[in-house]
Formats: C-alpha cells, sequence, structure tokens
C-alpha cells in the first residue's frame, strides 16, 4: 500500500499495526487492538509502517521483513510500555 501512494498523486499515509482485542459493531471497528494501532499509527509519519512488538514476535522468523526498534513507550490507557518497531521497507 504504502508503495502505492508514495506514486504521483502522493498520499501521506501512515500506518499503525497490533494484534488484538476487536469487535465490530454498528459499521465501527472498536476495542483494544485498535486503540493501540491507532495510537501506534499517530505517531508515525507520512509513508511510514510501525508495529508493535506483538507482531514482531509473529512475523520474527520471516527473514524479508526489517524491523528497526524505536523504543519503548507508555499509551494512555495501557498497563504496560509497548515496544514499537519501523517495518523498514525497499526501494523506496
Amino acid at each position: 500500500m504504502q508503495y502505492v501512494f508514495s506514486e504521483s498523486p502522493v498520499i501521506p499515509v501512515r500506518i499503525g499495526i497490533h494484534m488484538g482485542e476487536i469487535m465490530f459493531r454498528n459499521n465501527g471497528a472498536f476495542g483494544n487492538g485498535v486503540n493501540i494501532a491507532s495510537r501506534i499509527e499517530s505517531m508515525g509519519i507520512p509513508g511510514s509502517i510501525l508495529v508493535s512488538k506483538t507482531i514482531r514476535d509473529q512475523i520474527i522468523n520471516k527473514s524479508s521483513f526489517l524491523l528497526a526498534s524505536l523504543g519503548t513507550f507508555q499509551f494512555k490507557n495501557v498497563s504496560e510500555p509497548m515496544e514499537v518497531l519501523h517495518w523498514l521497507t525497499k526501494g523506496w
């Protein structure tokens, strides 16, 4: 997605990814997973993809995914600090 959004016309999009509880109601998505992904996304700059340590743990054995830690952060309404990683993309 980020590759396509970087082509003309450029659409500045930030992506935050987390895995957790999600509930669907009245055409909306709610839950801890959505809230954390939103908080992670807000840390990024346009064109970035940021993921939680939970996602890193799921893809750790996939050598095609290059991740760089940004550190550990405390998020509103989240009891423990969480590591956030930048998904490094090749070629753009």
